[in-house]
């Protein structure tokens, strides 16, 4: 999964997911709540697919910067940032899936042995059509309860869940994703207990007051008495019903639509900016695949400090400093337009321009599954072992 796509794809889910706080979260339209928080993720994960042209020129908004590499005056090349970010991301994301799948194996053997035996101390809850309640709850407030679940069983409630779960393993980085499914969970309860305490609402609250004792079951299911939540689940029935010309509101949903498609269009610009090289042939700044020094960085690092000679006159002068160094790697692999972007001394400037100039041939981009020429920046890091 690209950082672009991921970039696009949060952006929407962000937008999206705060104006339902702002403007949906204290209503008590359940129902549309609950389509507006689901919609939110196959909405999030299609729109970066939309490609909106945009003909501005968005120079340098992002820039394939390497890790800075440091040239010590002893002529040893050092990385000071080597970071693989996507093998980071993936590492976590798989980590995550293991962990969903393991909770949700855990949570079917639970059930097989819960048809067995209803002995257990757990709290009631439900997943899909299976239904738990234990036997020491009395059965005035058995009927409520079981009532309470089968509403969660008929709508699915646990569908929803499983799909924001799994959601969550790819969108791990972005904190608003976690709070959406807590917002999720917990309107799920407010749907099953507005239905259920029409008959009696005093009860009920007791009933909800009694269940705060044992053990939930799972953070896959509907769990009836999440002791965290009771005490908003009561106060979500004694609020007065949202006035139903409120929901208007949700009309908001097709300008939010428009701000999404704005961002994730300027993005697009950003992703496909180019300067223009023998009139069509684009320099892109960001890219699905970057350009590599064949080898990797210990193969860069290598390169470097066998080839960099750190100027006599920079060393007797004392001179020392980074150089930023912009050059192309070309469709083939070929390193091209070197340019010194900054630079403390001319010196230092001359020997690093030289090297790149001399580099051996790289892994060329890729694009949309094509060899593209991509601009990189090199931080260079001349620095004196004396000082």
């Amino acid at each position: 999964m690209e950082f672009i796509y991921l970039l696009k794809s949060t952006l929407i889910f962000s937008v999206m997911y705060l104006c339902y706080h702002l403007l949906f979260s204290k209503t008590t339209f359940f129902q549309l709540n609950r389509f507006y928080l689901l919609a939110i993720i196959p909405i999030s994960l299609a729109l970066p697919f939309l490609n909106i042209s945009n003909s501005a020129i968005i120079e340098n908004t992002f820039l394939a910067e390497l890790p800075e590499i440091t040239i010590n005056s002893n002529q040893q090349a050092v990385s000071n940032s080597v970071i693989n970010w996507k093998n980071i991301y993936w590492t976590i994301s798989i980590s995550l899936i293991a962990w969903y799948f393991y909770k949700l194996t855990r949570l079917v053997w639970l059930i097989i042995k819960l048809r067995k035996d209803i002995t257990k101390n757990i709290l009631p809850f439900s997943f899909f059509n299976f239904i738990y309640i234990p036997k020491s709850i009395d059965n005035e407030s058995k009927n409520m309860i079981l009532d309470h679940e089968k509403i969660h069983a008929k709508e699915l409630h646990s569908l929803d869940i499983l799909i924001y779960e799994l959601y969550k393993t790819l969108f791990w980085f972005n904190p608003l994703v976690w709070i959406a499914l807590k917002n999720v969970k917990n309107n799920h309860e407010f749907i099953a207990d507005n239905i259920v305490s029409q008959s009696n609402k005093k009860h009920y609250f007791n009933v909800l007051i009694a269940q705060l004792l044992g053990a939930n079951c799972s953070d896959l299911v509907n769990n009836f008495n999440n002791q965290l939540l009771i005490k908003k689940r009561i106060a979500m029935m004694k609020t007065q019903k949202t006035n139903s010309i409120k929901a208007l509101n949700y009309l908001l949903i097709i300008p939010i639509m428009v701000i999404a498609l704005m961002g994730a269009a300027t993005l697009n610009a950003q992703e496909s900016n180019a300067k223009t090289v023998k009139k069509a042939d684009k320099i892109y700044e960001l890219v699905d695949q970057m350009p590599e020094f064949k080898g990797g960085m210990d193969a860069l690092m290598k390169y470097l400090g066998n080839n960099v000679t750190y100027p006599e006159k920079a060393k007797e002068e004392k001179i020392d400093g980074k150089v930023y160094v912009s050059f192309v790697v070309n469709k083939k692999g070929k390193v091209t337009q070197v340019k010194i972007e900054k630079g403390p001394d001319e010196s230092l400037n001359k020997e690093a321009l030289r090297v790149i100039n001399k580099m051996p041939d790289w892994t060329p981009g890729k694009h949309e599954g094509k060899n593209v020429n991509v601009k990189v920046n090199l931080p260079i890091a001349f620095k004196l072992e004396d000082k």
